[in-house]
């Protein structure tokens, strides 16, 4: 991908400090952000999405042919995460990030894995007592994959 997780999490951040310029767009809030700061940034146009998925978090990262999605919502959000997906032709996410495994935050990601496939899946933990997370572990493993526990300092 030629940009590393933390420069993408950096403007993910920016995107969400300038959530205030953000225009709708179809069930969702579209953010474009102009960093500035040193390191090698992405050529093309950074399209950060905000998905409504009510109580929770959904976004999608887009640039240059890549993209990214952080969070899914609860389990309810997951024929919508689907949807989104389908409807903006996204089959292929490089990077999928679980901030953390409560459900408002994992919860929609299967409706992700049922459509699109995964290059490297974040999350904090590997393991989990909930149905919740058993289900994503489970969506991800149909794939092939597993999580990865990204490292401080680690790109």
């Amino acid at each position: 991908m030629g940009v590393g997780l933390l420069s993408i999490l950096c403007l993910v951040m920016a995107a969400l400090l300038l959530q205030a310029g953000s225009t709708e767009r179809q069930g969702g809030l579209q953010a474009q952000a102009a960093t500035t700061g040193t390191g090698t940034a992405p050529t093309g146009q950074l399209t950060v999405t905000f998905l409504d998925v009510g109580q929770g978090d959904a976004a999608v990262i887009e640039n240059d042919g890549h993209a990214m999605m952080i969070d899914g919502g609860k389990a309810e959000e997951s024929s919508y995460i689907y949807a989104w997906l389908k409807q903006h032709q996204l089959s292929t996410l490089d990077v999928l990030v679980a901030t953390h495994a409560d459900a408002d935050h994992i919860g929609g990601l299967p409706g992700e894995l049922n459509y699109a496939k995964v290059g490297t899946a974040f999350c904090p933990v590997t393991t989990g007592t909930t149905k919740t997370f058993e289900n994503f572990v489970k969506y991800l493993s149909a794939q092939g994959k597993s999580i990865t526990v990204p490292t401080a300092g680690e790109q």
